[in-house]
This record gives structure tokens, sequence and C-alpha cells, in this order.
């Protein structure tokens, strides 16, 4: 296989985690089947199963051994939710939105290459050759399923850059500035019991961390060495930034602060959870400035992007087949292998 191929498959293999070893599928599942209709476009059960498998895939590795082994018949938190209806209906979701932006992609001038579209069949047709039948049938990977999902995948990459040309990619110093701030934290509802274990805090105790931190914050504003002072507690002083949209920080803690001069410390600061100490670094940290307008033009670009998604689904007429759809379950476990994705 020419190198640039084998780059290909390797990329394509660590999104899509192309070597699965499955223990099983879901009865019924026809590859061919029309799971859903986009503009009166039919879209097939075997690319839309090939999505969701990966999915699975990916969750139980993750958060399985977070949530339990019946993870997919358990409530997300969300009324008349479980993982398992929850998931499909995401992964339906991806699809549609990959089936429109291949609708749209000529409003874009956006193509696939004939060196692109090689590269796809012999990525796909490779994948077929390293995997098992048993695996093949589960994921319903056939060379026209797989290829039909790495195009959609290759589009909706393609797609995002001029979708988004048109942001305004100005911003403010004004809109972005930040503040830079060293902080310690006395927390007054936990502490450690004689065996190491975390317990509530007696009234006793919270008077007696109170003290510790004012007595901390005294010889901090005395010798300005806040390191050293946090050290005595045995506590690390961290840094941070803020701007006047941050949600990170207490709003006492950003309210405290802007009233400091630089290298000034807050007076002790309690919050519910404890007790901080405050010192202004900076009123105006451009590093982290120059972070935050980038953060600022990619989320306007986000926002854009998602909004002219939102748009094409409004009014679009996209119908799924439930009784084709509810075929597909989780009702075996997914093993993923990554020795291939990482060749």
């Amino acid at each position: 296989m020419k190198s640039g191929n084998k780059r290909l498959v390797t990329v394509i293999c660590a999104f899509c985690v192309l070597a699965l070893a499955l223990t099983g599928c879901s009865a019924g599942v026809k590859a061919d089947a029309t799971v859903a209709t986009l503009n009166g476009q039919e879209i097939k059960l075997g690319v839309a199963n090939f999505y969701l498998k990966y999915q699975q895939a990916q969750m139980e590795t993750y958060y399985k051994q977070y949530i339990g082994e019946d993870m997919w018949n358990q409530s997300t938190g969300e009324e008349g939710k479980t993982y398992a209806s929850s998931t499909k209906e995401g992964a339906m979701e991806t699809i549609e939105t990959m089936y429109l932006l291949r609708e749209h992609m000529g409003d874009y001038n956006v193509s696939l290459s004939d060196e692109e579209t090689k590269k796809i069949g012999d990525a796909a047709a490779a994948f077929l050759e390293a995997n098992d039948k048993k695996t093949l049938k589960t994921m319903s990977a056939t060379q026209e399923t797989v290829e039909e999902f790495m195009q959609l995948y290759t589009i909706q990459k393609k797609m995002y850059d001029p979708m988004t040309a048109d942001v305004d990619t100005n911003v403010s110093d004004e809109e972005a500035a930040q503040k830079k701030i060293s902080y310690v934290f006395f927390n007054k509802t936990k502490t450690q019991d004689a065996e190491g274990n975390s317990v509530d805090t007696t009234d006793e105790q919270k008077a007696e961390i109170k003290k510790q931190a004012e007595e901390v914050l005294a010889q901090a504003k005395e010798s300005g060495d806040f390191d050293a002072a946090a050290q005595t507690a045995e506590k690390t002083v961290n840094t941070g930034t803020y701007g006047s949209d941050d949600t990170l920080y207490d709003t006492l803690i950003k309210e405290a602060a802007d009233q400091l001069d630089e290298g000034q410390f807050a007076d002790l600061i309690e919050t519910d959870t404890g007790y901080y100490l405050v010192r202004l670094d900076s009123k105006f940290d451009q590093e982290a400035t120059d972070t935050k307008k980038e953060s600022i033009v990619s989320q306007r670009k986000s926002e854009a992007y998602s909004a002219k998604i939102q748009e094409w689904k409004d009014a679009a007429d996209f119908q799924v087949d439930d009784k084709v759809w509810g075929k597909i379950n989780f009702d075996q476990p997914l093993e993923v292998k990554m020795e291939n994705a990482q060749q």
C-alpha cells in the first residue's frame, strides 16, 4: 500500500475504531434496509448502524466502569431516556447532519477529489481485509457501507471552514481582556480524620481553618512571598485568569480582585465551601487575552456552523423508520482493539 493510503487508513481507523472485536450483533439487521429518508433520499441502515456501533464501543470503553454493566438500561437523568435511547437519538441526529452537509456541499464548492475518493476506497478495502466476518457483519461493514461513512465524515470535516469563512474574527482587547490572580484555597466543609478519611468539619474545626487562613494571609502581606506563606500551612499557590464573562471563579473572588492594584492582596474571602486568599498579579494579561480572543472567534464559528445546520434541519423533510431503527440494540458488549489503528 502506498504511504499516503496507509496514512489515511491510520487516520480513519483512529476515528472509527475500525478494528472492533464484537461478541454479538442486533438481530434482524439488514444493512440495505432504509432507516430514514432526507428530502426523499434514502439513508441505509448499514451506515447508521456502523456509526452507532462506534458510539457504543466508545461509551462502553470509557463509561461502563462508572455507570455499571447494565449501563444501556439505566436512566441518563433526562426524563424518559436511557443511555440506549439517548445514544441512538444522538447517532441519528449526527447521521442527519452528515447527509445534510453532503447535500449542501455544492453551495460551498466542496467536493471529493478523485485522489480522495480512491484513498477512501482503498482504506475501506483494507479495513474489510483486516477484520473477520463476524466483525464485519455486526458493523454492517461492506465496501459500500464503509466507503459511504468515510465519505460523509471527510465531507463533514471539509465543510466547516467554508461554512464559517464569513465569521467576524476581529476581537478587541476590551472584549477579551483577562486579569491574572494567584490564590490559595482553604476548604471549610471537609477535613481528614486520623485514618485519612474525608469527613465533615465541626464548627470548632471551621474556626481553626479560618484562623489558619488569616495567619497565612497576614504573613503573605508582610513578606510579599505568597508561596512561602502558603507552604507554612502545606498549601499550594494556584494561578488563573478571568474576564468579564468568566464563570470559573466565584463572583466574590472576582469582585474582590477587581478592587486591587497589581501585587495587592484582598481581605480574606469566604464562600460556601471555604476561604480564599487572593492576590492580583496583573490587571491585563496579554497572553491570556490573546488566548481568549481565539476562544471567542472559535465560539462565533461554532455558533454560525450550528445555526446553519439547524436552518437546514428546520427546512428539511427528515423521516426515521422507527421499526427499522428499533431493531438495533446494545444487548452484546463491544471489545475495542486498537492495534491496527496504531500501525
